[in-house]
């Protein structure tokens, strides 16, 4: 894995999973399109239909900063489906789970956003 930059050239990709010739390349972001509403926490609720191909577990979590910054970089395909379910879901329907289908394979994932205070 190539070394992470905190760089503001984040919306357009922090860094690439090389993978290898079973897990092709994930783009990994650093920065949410739409920023939570202070300070968050993103974490993994469950796993569906299989494993992540980067070891993303229920159970862990990135810390998200005020103005949308991840402490640790997260795949695009969850960026994209976490911005976009903070700019068109209401709290009940972002409570219910955020869906992420993955692009390398049959898995789904579901992330949750609690933000602080």
């Amino acid at each position: 894995m190539k070394p992470h930059n905190r760089g503001k050239k984040a919306k357009t990709g922090a860094e690439v999973f090389e993978g290898d010739a079973a897990t092709p390349a994930l783009e990994l972001m650093d920065e949410l399109f739409t920023p939570p509403l202070g300070e968050a926490t993103i974490g993994v609720v469950r796993s569906v239909d299989g494993v992540c191909p980067l070891g993303f577990r229920p159970g862990k979590t990135w810390s998200v900063e005020r103005d949308g910054h991840l402490l640790h970089p997260l795949c695009r395909p969850a960026v994209e489906a976490i911005s976009k379910a903070l700019l068109e879901f209401d709290e009940e329907d972002i409570e219910a789970g955020i869906s992420c289908r993955c692009p390398l394979g049959d898995r789904n994932m579901v992330f949750s956003v609690e933000t602080a205070g």
